[in-house]
């Protein structure tokens, strides 16, 4: 396995999560709402390995890698506006590019799209498409408020934590930052903290992993932060618990949860990676059980792909992903903006 800290494994890195993390979404999203007893009599006594056909296509993504890709062009729209861009600038400009997501799902392209935002990924036809979009997403951004401000709800979904991850390569060596940017950006459409609270551990573990850190010193090194966080509980019990209770990599539904809150998609991602050996075998676990399988497996995709690195994702899946084109080059533009200053020229020849 490579070392993280070198800058070209870095760089594998940074493309492997978001690589990784949208074909866990693909693999996972099919078999969502099924249990595991299904979905092995689906598809087999070992579950599901490959894409299967959803949405008109293999390989289709759903709102989690849509809502990540928007992230991250909203973060590089930030620094763009302002290289010292501070977490409100950050935050605001992150909510602009949310609500060219909301476009993309209701045709509010000339009423959301000002002229002084970026086009390129509202301008993206494979993105004008509903993939499920999350309810509380939906609401939370139809409704009039200023930019920034937090929604007004009790949402604890965990697709404010699926799409968190470029925070995490943007603040690279700064993960206190990388937890409370994340967490104010989980906060724009969920005011629950069984969704933005996780949202700030996963972007601070994925944070220590970029720097070249172990999962387990990631995990306890985050831990050590949240005791200093309001309404943490919940969180901690799944970083503490998760991958630790034996060495099956089927996430256990009875004390782990089925993923429908952020800290139980955080938790059934954490088990799957800690109990395998690869990114293939993390994603396929994630996927294979009783409840959300398409978060948990994209969590646990951007997970494995920042510890296996961009050439641990299987090429059957590489080829077959959707926005792949799109998806490699936000990673590289990301990684730009690092604290860590990397080279990013040539990311996509890790593939």
């Amino acid at each position: 396995m490579f070392e993280p800290a070198d800058p070209v494994a870095r760089k594998s890195a940074a493309l492997g999560c978001f690589l990784g993390g949208a074909c866990g979404d693909a693999l996972g999203s099919p078999v969502d709402f099924l249990t595991l007893e299904q979905i092995q009599l689906q598809y087999g006594p070992t579950g599901i390995h490959d894409f299967a056909f959803a949405y008109g296509r293999r390989g289709a993504v759903t709102s989690s890698t849509q809502m990540m890709l928007f992230t991250a062009e909203g973060i590089i729209d930030a620094f763009d506006k302002n290289h010292a861009a501070s977490d409100g600038d950050i935050t605001r400009r992150v909510h602009l590019a949310y609500l060219r997501w909301l476009a993309t799902q209701e045709d509010l392209d000339d009423i959301l799209v000002p002229a002084d935002q970026p086009k390129g990924l509202i301008s993206t036809s494979e993105l004008h498409q509903q993939r499920n979009p999350s309810f509380s997403s939906l609401q939370s951004l139809r409704g009039t408020r200023p930019l920034g401000s937090l929604a007004a709800n009790t949402f604890g979904g965990p697709s404010a934590v699926a799409r968190i991850a470029p925070v995490s390569i943007a603040f690279i060596g700064d993960t206190m930052r990388a937890f409370a940017v994340a967490s104010a950006l989980a906060r724009l459409t969920h005011g629950h903290p069984s969704a933005y609270v996780p949202a700030g551990a996963f972007a601070m573990i994925l944070a220590f992993i970029l720097e070249g850190m172990a999962l387990d010193p990631a995990i306890e090194n985050t831990l050590d932060l949240l005791q200093t966080v309001e309404d943490h509980q919940e969180t901690t019990n799944a970083l503490i618990y998760s991958p630790w209770p034996d060495s099956d990599p089927k996430p256990r539904a009875s004390w782990m949860g089925w993923g429908w809150t952020g800290a139980e998609a955080l938790a059934v991602a954490l088990h799957s990676v800690a109990s395998t050996k690869s990114l293939e075998a993390a994603i396929i676990a994630a996927a294979n059980h009783d409840g959300n399988s398409g978060v948990t497996a994209c969590l646990a995709g951007q997970l494995a792909g920042a510890i296996y690195g961009a050439e641990a994702v299987p090429t059957r899946w590489i080829k077959d992903i959707e926005l792949r084109d799109v998806t490699i080059e936000l990673a590289g533009n990301v990684a730009s903006m690092s604290n860590s200053s990397f080279d990013v020229e040539g990311i996509d020849s890790a593939l």
